[in-house]
């Protein structure tokens, strides 16, 4: 009626539908990048920018920062403009400038989402994340890691390939290091299969970082070999992680513990063994307990080693 009784005075009185709409209607509470057009120059203004996102947040109950790092892009529906447009379509980036208080791990984002570790800070985060986790307090412990359980860290596998692998990476943050690259990830010998218990090695390692974090005020020892436990033939036992105050051990089982193997051998033989290790331990009051390699080594294992334990630990 506007065109037709006033010749489009108004519209052209207030430059936009949109702005005409808001005058006329002003209790509604418009969002302005909800409509197919944007005003002119709206994008400028970064406050638009996060309330795009305040908009998703709200509509994906997203209520901590960190619930963003599960979310799939493709489920946004709104905001494309500005995300791939002014964003490139990262979810990191958006958040990284919009969301700007927040320290973001790129790596833990969804797997559809785009990231590349071009910050040195991001990548040192990485790394620190890792080296917290697995109790690297020394540099051979790094030739331990493998592909294995650099996969539990959200998206750490592609990050570190992206990157041209660990030896790279490493040789730039730790320069006065001389680090092997023939035992690092991303060497053709660690792919290979060269170096046959790196994935026992980095799987026991995880198994350390998670028993040293539940019994924080404790000693926890890796490969501890007891000072008198001897298997019956002649031959000191030493244990995975042992943590002495309150005499746990614990054993990573790996795949030939359970399956005939060529390098390995009959894995009869190995549960033979086990068996006679774990009536060694319990014969002098020390509970020893297996972790077969199926083991989900997640946060959430943590919390259900804790519960397995609590009747183990000392009143």
């Amino acid at each position: 009626m506007d065109f037709v009784e006033k010749d489009g005075r108004l519209l052209y009185l207030y430059h936009s539908h949109i702005t005409l709409l808001i005058e006329s209607y002003n209790s509604f509470r418009w969002s302005k990048f909800r409509f197919l057009q944007v005003p002119l120059n709206y994008w400028d203004d970064k406050g638009n920018h996060k309330e795009v996102f305040d908009y998703i947040a709200l509509k994906m109950m997203i209520l901590r920062y960190e619930d963003w790092y599960y979310l799939d892009p493709v489920e946004m529906n709104v905001g494309n403009s500005i995300f791939y447009n002014v964003y490139g379509g990262s979810l990191p980036k958006a958040l990284n400038e919009i969301y700007n208080i927040y320290r973001w791990a790129p790596w833990r984002f969804n797997r559809s989402t785009k990231f590349v570790l071009n910050n040195e800070d991001q990548l040192q985060m990485l790394l620190d994340k890792i080296s917290f986790d697995l109790q690297l307090t020394r540099e051979e412990d790094w030739y331990r890691v493998s592909w294995d359980v650099i996969s539990l860290f959200e998206g750490g596998t592609q990050s570190i390939k992206n990157y041209g692998g660990l030896y790279k990476i490493l040789k730039e943050y730790y320069p006065d290091v001389q680090w092997k690259e023939e035992y690092l990830l991303g060497s053709a010998g660690t792919e290979k299969g060269l170096i046959f218990n790196a994935v026992k090695k980095a799987s026991q390692r995880w198994l350390y970082g998670l028993v040293k974090q539940i019994y924080m005020d404790m000693e926890v020892v890796e490969e501890y070999q007891h000072p008198e436990l001897c298997f019956p033939e002649g031959g000191r036992i030493t244990l995975d992680v042992y943590v002495p105050h309150i005499k746990v051990g614990f054993e990573y089982q790996g795949h030939q513990h359970y399956h005939d193997s060529k390098f390995y051998g009959a894995s009869e033989v190995r549960k033979a063994r086990d068996l006679k290790k774990k009536n060694v331990c319990q014969q002098n009051g020390i509970t020893l307990i297996h972790v077969p390699y199926w083991w989900k080594k997640t946060p959430q294992s943590l919390h259900l080693l804790q519960q397995a334990l609590l009747n183990l630990s000392p009143p």
